[in-house]
């Protein structure tokens, strides 16, 4: 089959007109280029049984110049012509190699064929001119029509062959830059995405805030020590817990920014302390992560001796006691650290930690030392800690605490003026269990709210019970203790007013006894709270006066009617004359801002004259009377008891 007939431009340079007649005449009729179509084929991937059938447009110039204008118009107008037919001599203007020239000059892709009677130039000379080149064929004048018509028909071919290789190439071209592109640009994403991975395990790895390993990275070096040391013996490593002290005052007190900012600087600190250390103390590598809140850890990774650990530690410890600046202030912040070892033979490296944090619990107990390093005794304290915290959980649901009451006894009448409740706990198995072992717990845990408010009701109903059945009573008041967590809870207020309206009791019977360690670990909402209960009519005694930090005017801001003096300033074996005068200067503040003084630990009648020489108001201890049931203290206020002014 034939495919629609194409047109092939040629361009004719001849000085004589007759050629030009001649050329147009044979060129005019369609010829068929059977013999080549089985090489286009080939080339264009077309069926070998096509054919094309082309019709030639033919246009004259006389001389190379004339020539050359119409090529060039020709491409400008992007119909280029495909052969020239170009003569050898051409007077007066450019012969037939100058004319070839400057043709390829302007289309290298044309196609010429030399048409000449002359033998002006030879073949090398034109080889020699050109270079060996497949667009160039001689046709010698006189030719024969089945001549030129093969010789044109082959060139138009060729050029259509080239036309159609070089748009090929130029698809090729761009699909290889399309290619390309899309190669760098895969790799410009792989590379995002290589860098993405890296950043996403970065951060799966390395706490947001301050950028320090985390808890997973952490646990993983850890577990590589570990199984290293069970491979190798000699391997030592430990592990640093330490833990920011009352960091919640200082976030609760400038705002979480400000804590963010101080956790960050610690983090920066603890790197720089370890980068700082000398050689003698002889570590190969350590981890500084922050584990979580104001806690770090630190992993120390191939230790000299187990003994270099506890100087490590103290040098941090150390190094925080200066001034971390932040915003516009500079906050001294103490660390307690527990350490411990692989020197302990462990099953798993989880115990390590746990003993680790075991031994920094130990630390913060103690107001002096900062570092601890674990032993088994501490495992042993921590083992029974956790078994007293859960047998009071059981303790309060079961009921088995219990309330006995200590009076207080006006040191100018001798007569009862008020009772403490103080909790008692009857263990199943133990025993009787000191609150001195189980308030703390219950402190920690939480356990304080539901034990605080049995309490609060408890003490509250035995008083209406009291002034119900004895005529000493009437009068009666009751002191009960409270904790921070109690002060924290946004409901107090009108918990308190709920159980003296329902009981039937004033306020003013009702005394709310609060440390003044405990006073150091309020915020300002605490403090409100503490002034709306003294607004209410409410009594509020500030507990063991002298133990913590409080200075005498500072007394000025809190909302306090009595002080009840610390026992370790009467019950002393020694009380000199400055504990004498540290009680008057208690008793003479508190007298100019109209509170009343109690003295604690009152247990020998010498005591008892010091405090009555020293005019405090009221006195409790064992001298007047140990811890009452309720009844005991029933019989003691029908008694009418009473104690002598002095021995």
């Amino acid at each position: 089959m034939s495919t629609e007939p194409r047109t092939s431009r040629i361009l004719l340079i001849d000085d004589t007109e007759a050629i030009h007649g001649d050329i147009r005449k044979i060129l005019r009729q369609r010829t068929e280029s059977a013999p080549l179509d089985a090489i286009s084929s080939a080339m264009l991937d077309r069926p070998c049984e096509q054919q094309s059938t082309t019709a030639y447009e033919i246009d004259s110039a006389f001389q190379g110049r004339e020539g050359l204008a119409r090529l060039e118009q020709a491409m400008g107008e992007g119909r280029p012509y495909s052969t020239a037919i170009v003569d050898m001599r051409m007077p007066p203007g450019w012969d037939g190699i100058e004319t070839i020239e400057r043709l390829w000059q302007a289309d290298a892709a044309l196609q010429v064929v030399i048409c000449s009677a002359f033998g002006d130039y030879t073949w090398e000379q034109i080889a020699s001119r050109f270079g060996l080149t497949d667009r160039l064929l001689i046709l010698k004048k006189p030719f024969d029509s089945s001549e030129l018509q093969q010789m044109v028909c082959a060139t138009t071919e060729k050029w259509y062959l080239a036309r159609s290789v070089a748009t090929k190439s130029a698809e090729l071209h761009r699909a290889y830059g399309d290619l390309q592109q899309s190669n760098e640009q895969l790799h410009y994403e792989m590379s995002q995405r290589r860098r993405q991975e890296q950043q996403l395990r970065h951060d799966a790895l390395h706490d947001a805030l301050t950028g320090l390993p985390n808890r997973a990275l952490l646990l993983d070096r850890l577990a590589q020590n570990f199984e290293r040391s069970l491979r190798d013996p000699e391997h030592r490593f430990a592990v640093l817990f330490l833990d920011a002290d009352n960091f919640k005052v200082i976030n609760d007190s400038l705002g979480h920014r400000a804590g963010d900012e101080l956790l960050t600087k610690i983090g920066q600190r603890l790197e720089s302390c370890f980068r700082s250390l000398d050689t003698t103390a002889r570590v190969v590598d350590e981890t500084v992560a922050r584990f979580g809140g104001d806690e770090f850890v630190v992993l120390l990774d191939g230790l000299g001796e187990f003994e270099d650990v506890t100087e490590i530690a103290r040098r941090v410890e150390v190094a925080f006691r200066e001034p971390i600046p932040v915003e516009d202030r500079d906050i001294v912040v103490t660390m307690s650290i527990g350490i411990a070892t692989n020197q302990e033979r462990y099953d798993d490296y989880h115990d390590l930690l746990r003993d680790a944090d075991t031994a920094l619990y130990e630390a913060k107990k103690s107001n002096t030392r900062r570092v601890a390093l674990f032993s088994s005794e501490m495992r042993m304290r921590a083992i029974n800690r956790l078994n007293v915290e859960n047998d009071l959980r059981l303790a309060v649901e079961r009921r088995q605490l219990r309330l006995q009451y200590q009076p207080i006894i006006s040191l100018t009448s001798g007569e009862i003026e008020g009772l403490e409740a103080l909790v008692r706990w009857d263990h199943p198995s133990r025993g009787v269990v000191s609150p001195g072992e189980f308030i703390p717990i219950a402190e920690e845990t939480g356990l304080i709210i539901p034990i605080g408010d049995w309490v609060l009701e408890e003490a509250c109903a035995q008083l209406r019970s009291w002034r119900n059945q004895s005529r000493f009573a009437k009068q009666l008041t009751m002191s009960a203790n409270m904790s921070v967590k109690q002060l924290m809870q946004p409901d107090l207020v009108e918990r308190l007013d709920e159980v003296v309206k329902r009981l039937g009791l004033p306020p003013s019977s009702l005394n709310l006894e609060v440390t003044e360690s405990l006073l150091m670990e309020t915020t300002a909402d605490s403090l409100d709270l503490l002034r709306s209960i003294r607004e209410r009519g409410f009594g509020l005694h500030m507990d063991d006066f002298g133990t913590g930090y409080s200075s005498l005017g500072y007394l000025d801001s809190l909302p306090f009617d009595a002080i009840k003096i610390d026992r370790s300033f009467i019950n002393s074996p020694n009380f000199d004359r400055k504990q004498a005068s540290t009680v008057e200067a208690i008793k003479s503040m508190a007298r100019t801002r109209s509170m009343t003084v109690i003295a604690e630990g009152i247990e020998t009648p010498e005591q008892l004259a010091q405090m009555q020489s020293l005019e405090c108001d009221f006195g409790q201890g064992f001298y007047f009377s140990q811890p009452l049931d309720a009844g005991a203290v029933l019989s003691l206020l029908n008694a009418g008891a009473r104690w002598p002014r002095s021995a």
